[in-house]
């Protein structure tokens, strides 16, 4: 799921997001970085690029808008 989501991530022809990045990920985690005036969009379309990824390999009521976790935060390093 991990893989098809940042399919959809990159390949995604609406994503006017050019100051954002894809850091790092993990086997249930992408970070992205951008400019904090496009946080909540950079949010939004992340959170959708997961839900469609979980909804290819999950059954509908396990893709749901509770399947997906993500928050703006200042630094993805902690400091």
């Amino acid at each position: 799921m991990l893989y098809r989501a940042l399919e959809y991530l990159i390949v995604d022809p609406k994503a006017d997001l050019k100051d954002t990045q894809i850091i790092i990920t993990t086997h249930d985690e992408i970070v992205l970085e951008t400019s904090v005036s496009t946080a909540q969009d950079v949010k939004n379309w992340l959170e959708e690029a997961m839900r469609r990824a979980a909804g290819d390999f999950l059954r509908p009521e396990l893709a749901g808008d509770d399947c997906v976790e993500a928050e703006v935060v200042d630094s993805w390093g902690g400091k």
